[in-house]
């Protein structure tokens, strides 16, 4: 199994074009739901922008990200019956 079955971290350094490649080849089919998941978040923050943002702090972002949806759907599987378990 590989780590992107497993859920593990990914070994690829995005800042290398190879593995930048390789990764944009793993997302494949799923590249639609990684832009809706996209527009969510602009959605939250209208007027936020990456306009200026280096690939560096693209990578820092993505890591918080991932760790909001995580938690996010952490929560929202801790439902019962559709009542807030809160």
């Amino acid at each position: 199994m590989s780590k992107l079955e497993t859920g593990q971290p990914s070994d690829l350094a995005l800042d290398r074009p190879r593995d930048l490649h390789r990764a944009i080849g793993l997302v494949g089919n799923q590249a639609d739901a990684a832009r809706g998941h996209i527009a969510a978040f602009c959605d939250l923050w209208p007027e936020a922008s990456l306009q200026d943002i280096s690939l560096q702090e693209a990578n820092k972002l993505s890591w918080w990200l991932a760790g909001v949806r995580t938690v996010v759907d952490w929560i929202g599987s801790n439902t019962v019956a559709g009542v807030d378990s809160a």
